[in-house]
């Protein structure tokens, strides 16, 4: 139960994500490449806030 519960939760925030995103603008931030080493998404919504991306500094903060 637990899992499907967590399963559902899951989806639920990424539609919701996905809503405020398309109403609002933004940029999406795939975790899942994060954790794979892939920074491309994060430094996207770095750049998006104005910010200059500091790979070094991404990975220090996450890895």
């Amino acid at each position: 139960v637990r899992y499907r519960d967590a399963e559902h939760a899951a989806k639920w925030r990424f539609k919701y994500m996905k809503q405020l995103q398309e109403q609002h603008g933004g940029v999406f931030v795939d975790t899942d490449e994060i954790i794979k080493g892939n920074f491309t998404t994060i430094q996207a919504a770095i750049e998006y806030c104005g910010l200059e991306f500091d790979e070094k500094a991404t990975k220090g903060a996450i890895i």
